[in-house]
């Protein structure tokens, strides 16, 4: 039976139960409607405002969220207005109040859960969910409340400790909206506490508390069509706590048992309008839809576990839900004994159920009668025992007829126990059954095990997802994957299109980029040399958050995909898929390699053409990822529960340096990068920005430059961090008006920030003051470890020069007008201490300044302090001047030693070449003595000619002979060459001078000012001699 009554206007409607059988509602219209009764034509209305999205009752008060995104709270009876409660900057979507009536939680579409104590009115915020809020629901033992999203998640939170001690991920689709959510998420806690029953896709996941394990599920099944995709809405529990109902998205409303997990009732609402809100009290359910109506369903359960009619049908139905309790009572005393292993539990547990059979026989014994009567009933229960041993379990009788009531107790006892042994016996045969497979299932349950100790660990050690910076969550449709001070990278999914737009800050740079997203790619980064694509694989299904248009483009492999800006040959892309079962988790680029962090906990780095380079082991699992030209900063979560990070230089020196990044309390990673100038930094979620420079002690530490928390207007506001300019001093990003991420249409802009240091009393002038130097301080210190080579900012050393001296002088500037400042306050013993931070140049002048205002002591412990600081200066000239002198003698040893090697070496090779020409002059008169030529002439009479024996000339023009050549003599005679053997000893020599001036070292130490030592002279009143000279 069900009827339907108009309520509201159009639009979303909630209901919720008053006092007295009377209910609430309101609507689009902005009213909230007293009802007396679902037939009540009288109602009582009392006008909200032109909007209302929440209603809520407790102890005579109502609670209702407002267009003006507020919780006003309400009188019943005079309908005064009492209050508002809390504020959110987008409309409020659910709100719960604990039994005792001291906590109210509520949850907004700007992805914020609001825990107001009612008392003191004071509120603490929770945030952890992507997308906006769909349901808040209160545990009936007031430890935990739970909340679920849109991003398809429901989160456990714990009262005490104020953390989420649970993530249930992908519980039915993602969207953007609260109101266009395929499914309201409302889940629903047992009366007791004991289970919590969740909408999962098609199903009711039933919870275990505490351990959060799932225990079971049903199944909702339309048998109507089979084929219709749907998804659970909404979850509640019957005020006995016997059934529960379940809602679905296409207006069905199913009923089922918790005992044996049957459907009892089935309903289908024939507006075919979403049921948004449903609360079940007595036999009635009241419901509304988003068309305004409200209707009334008054199921008819046929559950005969407590009816007792005197129907055979309903006798026999009766009897087989008494078994089904009975057996299921039966088989948890097995389960408890088996667990405990000891048998005096099993001899108690039948003892139990022998001791109201013993205390019948003592006050029969004397009657005859009963014994005989007791004689039939053991009779009637060995037929009983025998139809058990014959029938199926679900057939087994436990109970006799009605004619045997007054002599069935003890029967029925022994029945039960019989019953027992014969079920245990059954269960004991199918696991020797079962025992035979149990080397298959073996690996199965170490993987499962695996997967809970896995998820325990993430639980209860607060872990931190890795993610990519200045990118929006994976749940929305459309998104940033990157943006930086390069360009940055959309996405897109949408049912027809999955695309990735490549913009350039500057046109002039580079074209846009449009591809086509075929591989599932979610992780980007872009730099002036390349741009890298990564995809998760398909374990991203598991354990990240994704839309669902997104995972159907989703491969099984993790792949990284890298394309070139500026490259020498047609390759402008080159991609690599990972090793099975390694999925990337973050990714980074800069103007000379590749970098991504996997699930194995591997750093690869690859160089822009895709060559491997090093893999490297993380101390822990992976948090974010950034690169800057050949380093790499990199955070994880280190093993005591803290955030590590390592910032590993890839370059010839292989150095890397470990430590803990500062986060503030509670705090997560929410954006990781280096500067322009190559700094590192990193925000957190509590607004601090740190920053790791060289401070004045000369060594690396961190240290927070700004805190951006502090200047927003509004709570519910957020800087959305882009990147940070040190040479400008400004901080670029996106103010994300009541909510964490921007949007990518419309276009958000890009705000410049100062760096706000977290000084005390920040509006007072000696503050002012102190923060332009501490700042001024860092850029400078900043700039000094700016590498002059990097590609991804235009400045040459005199860029970096120049940009240092300006922040010398602005923090000279600044130290002298505190300086200034404590002198007008009378306070010397300050001036001074500013004085010690001073370099010579400044504190001259304030010694100038102390004699000019007749701060006469002052002046004369500056002037001593000088002296002692020109003394230290003196004393570092002087040892680097030792230093210089040092190496200059050990360079002009160096150089006397080449020296002398040089001239024996001459000397060696003038005897060498004087050795050679004697023998080749030899070789050569021999050979022109012992020639004879014979000369034929035409008559063939030979006529020998003796040769002459004086030594013939070599004419001046003929050049020497070359003995290393390879040719013939006439060959070495009539060709002019250069390699006569002095000409090769002259270019070895040439050779070696030239070697031996590249290896001198004409350094010289730079010239230092001469300092002398001066002495004071005069008194204070005769005025202060000068303390150093130049």
């Amino acid at each position: 039976m069900h009827t339907v009554r108009y309520a509201h206007c159009e639009g979303y409607t909630d209901v919720c139960l008053a006092e007295n059988g009377k209910f609430l509602t309101t609507g689009e219209d902005g009213d909230v409607r007293i009802w007396n009764g679902f037939d009540d034509l009288d109602s009582t209305s009392i006008r909200v405002g032109d909007k209302c999205y929440a209603i809520a009752y407790k102890s005579g008060k109502i609670y209702v969220a407002d267009e003006m995104n507020e919780l006003k709270r309400y009188d019943f009876e005079t309908n005064e207005l009492l209050g508002v409660i809390t504020s959110f900057t987008l409309p409020i979507t659910s709100i719960a109040i604990n039994k005792s009536n001291t906590h109210l939680v509520c949850g907004s579409s700007d992805f914020e859960i609001h825990l107001v104590d009612l008392n003191t009115l004071k509120f603490t915020s929770f945030s952890g969910h992507d997308a906006p809020i769909l349901s808040v629901t209160f545990d009936p033992l007031e430890k935990y409340f739970v909340s679920t999203s849109c991003d398809g998640t429901a989160k456990f939170w714990s009262m005490s400790n104020l953390n989420n001690c649970k993530t249930l991920n992908n519980l039915h689709p993602k969207s953007n909206d609260f109101i266009d959510s395929k499914s309201r998420g409302k889940l629903a806690w047992h009366k007791d506490g004991g289970l919590i029953a969740v909408p999962c896709e098609k199903d009711i996941h039933f919870y275990e508390r505490e351990t959060w394990l799932l225990k079971f599920k049903i199944n909702l099944k339309n048998d109507g069509n089979p084929s219709e995709e749907f998804n659970a809405s909404i979850i509640s529990f019957s005020p006995d706590g016997k059934y529960v109902l379940a809602c679905t998205n296409t207006q069905m409303v199913y009923v089922h048992s918790i005992i044996n997990k049957s459907l009892l009732y089935k309903y289908s609402y024939t507006k075919k309008s979403p049921i948004c809100s449903l609360v079940w009290e007595k036999n009635e359910i009241l419901f509304c839809d988003i068309k305004g109506n409200m209707g009334q369903i008054k199921p008819t359960i046929k559950d005969d576990i407590s009816d007792n009619s005197s129907s055979s049908e309903t006798k026999k139905s009766s009897k087989k839900n008494d078994e089904n309790l009975e057996m299921d009572d039966l088989l948890n005393l097995l389960d408890s004994d088996e667990k405990s292993n000891d048998s005096t539990d099993l001899k108690k547990s039948r003892d139990s159920l022998k001791e109201p059979n013993k205390k019948r026989k003592r006050l029969n014994d004397d009657d005859e009668d009963e014994e005989n009567n007791h004689k039939n009933v053991s009779n009637k229960s060995k037929n009983s025992s025998k139809k058990i041993n014959d029938d199926d379990d679900d057939d087994i009788p436990l109970t006799l007829d009605d004619e045997d009531e007054n002599d069935d107790f003890e029967s029925l006892e022994k029945l039960k126990e019989k019953t027992y042994n014969s079920v245990k016996n059954e269960i004991m045969t199918m696991d020797d059954n079962m025992s035979e497979n149990n080397e298959e299932k073996i690996d199965e349950e170490i993987e499962l095990s695996e997967k809970k100790k896995e998820e325990l660990f993430k639980e209860f050690s607060n872990i931190q997802p890795a993610f990519q910076s200045s990118s929006t969550p994976l749940a929305l449709l459309e998104r940033f994957m990157c943006w930086n001070s390069i360009g940055l990278i959309t996405q897109f999914c949408t049912e027809g299109d999955e695309s990735i737009d490549i913009e350039f800050h500057n046109a002039s740079f580079h074209h846009t980029i449009h591809i086509k997203n075929q591989f599932g790619y979610t992780m980007a980064d872009v730099s002036k040399e390349a741009v890298v694509l990564a995809s998760p694989g398909s374990k991203i299904e598991e354990e990240l958050e994704v839309n669902s248009v997104l995972s159907s483009s989703l491969s099984s492999q993790s792949k990284l995909t890298v394309i070139l800006l500026n490259s020498l040959d047609t390759t402008k892309e080159w991609n690599i898929d990972m090793l099975k079962k390694e999925y990337i988790k973050c990714v980074c680029v800069s103007r000379n390699l590749v970098a991504c962090c996997t699930s194995r906990k591997f750093l690869r780095v690859f160089g822009l053409a895709g060559t491997q380079k090093e893999i490297i082991v993380l101390p822990g699992v992976p948090i974010c990822l950034s690169a800057y030209d050949n380093c790499i900063f990199v955070a994880y979560n280190s093993s005591n529960c803290t955030t590590g990070y390592s910032i590993y230089y890839t370059d010839s020196a292989h150095e890397a340096e470990h430590g803990i990044l500062p986060l503030s309390e509670n705090a997560k990673i929410e954006w990781l990068g280096f500067s322009d100038e190559g700094n590192p930094y990193v925000y957190d979620s509590n607004g601090y920005l740190h920053s790791k420079l060289w401070s004045v002690s000369k060594t690396k530490v961190w240290s927070p430059v700004s805190n951006l928390r502090s200047t927003l207007s509004h709570k519910t506001d957020n800087y959305w961090i882009v990147g940070v300019a040190e040479r400008n001093q400004m901080i670029k990003a996106v103010l994300c008006r009541a909510s964490r991420y921007p949007q990518v249409l419309p276009r958000p802009t890009l705000t410049t920030l100062q760096f706000a240091l977290p000084l005390i009393d920040a509006d007072s002038e000696k503050t002012q003051l102190e923060m332009t130097f501490w700042k001024n301080q860092h850029f400078k210190n900043g700039m000094k470890n700016y590498i002059c080579s990097s590609g991804n900012l235009d400045m040459d050393q005199d860029d970096i020069d120049e940009k240092v001296e300006n922040f010398e002088n602005s923090a000279r500037e600044a130290l002298m007008k505190l300086f200034m400042l404590a002198c007008k306050s009378n306070k010397e013993q300050r001036a001074y201490e500013i004085a010690t931070i001073m370099d010579l140049d400044a504190l001259q002048l304030a010694i100038k300044y102390s004699t000019k205002t007749r701060a006469l002591v002052l002046a004369q412990n500056l002037n001593i302090l000088a002296e002692k600081k020109a003394e230290i200066e003196y004393q570092k000239e002087k040892q680097l001047i030792e230093e210089n002198e040092k190496r200059n003698n050990y360079l002009t040893e160096r150089n006397e030693n080449q020296e002398n090697n040089l001239s024996t070496m001459r000397s060696q090779i003038d005897e060498t070449n004087g050795i050679i020409f004697e023998k080749v002059t030899q070789s050569t008169t021999q050979k022109t003595l012992n020639n004879s030529t014979k000369i034929t002439d035409s008559d063939s009479q030979d006529i020998e000619i003796e040769e002459t024996t004086r030594t013939p000339t070599i004419p001046s023009n003929t050049p020497r002979l070359n003995p290393f050549a390879k040719t013939g003599a006439s060959a070495r005679f009539n060709t002019p060459s250069n390699d006569s053997p002095k000409s090769i000893l002259n270019q070895i020599e040439e050779k070696l001078t030239k070697s031996s001036n590249k290896e001198k070292d004409t350094w010289k130490p730079t010239p230092t000012r001469k300092l002398t030592k001066s002495k004071l002279s005069g008194t204070p009143g005769n005025g202060i001699g000068s303390f150093f000279n130049k």
